[in-house]
């Protein structure tokens, strides 16, 4: 019974939400090289839920918990990780919010037409430099974020999915 209303209440957040197929490019500077993914990002209303389409991965962070599936098993992370994880997940949903004063306490922004540079304030730049964000009509469509330690994170959103 646990399970049918825990998949149950999942298929409901999912129907009220907004999905999206993204690509992610992920360069290493360690490493010297980049690693693509594609996938589906759903936000929503309290998180979000990205499933890559290349990998069995998904990750869903919901009411301030994260659960990171690999292979159909849950994969328990370490604390470090997953307050990066997490900390990474609400930057996505504050960019892809329209909160300008939300954005305006935890990032100082430049607007450059449907491009932004946002640097970060407070706990956020320990790791980011800074995140380029293009909105168009409102909408998220990229986020690149610089890294500290000089590795870069894009991720282009493409269509709603229907």
């Amino acid at each position: 019974m646990f399970k049918a209303a825990v998949i149950v209440s999942l298929f409901i957040s999912l129907a009220l939400s907004s999905s999206f197929n993204f690509s992610e490019v992920r360069y290493s500077d360690a490493l010297d090289r980049s690693i693509e993914f594609h996938g589906i990002i759903t936000f929503l209303e309290d998180g979000l839920f990205i499933e890559y389409n290349d990998i069995n991965k998904s990750l869903k962070y919901s009411a301030d918990t994260l659960v990171y599936v690999q292979d159909n098993q849950e994969v328990k992370l370490g604390e470090q990780e997953t307050k990066k994880i997490i900390q990474y997940f609400d930057v996505l949903m504050l960019l892809r919010g329209n909160n300008e004063e939300q954005l305006s306490a935890q990032f100082a922004i430049k607007k450059l037409q449907d491009k932004s540079i946002l640097k970060p304030k407070g706990n956020l730049e320990k790791f980011i430099k800074k995140i380029e964000l293009i909105k168009i009509d409102k909408m998220l469509k990229e986020v690149k974020l610089f890294l500290k330690n000089n590795d870069t994170i894009k991720i282009s959103i493409q269509d709603e999915i229907r």
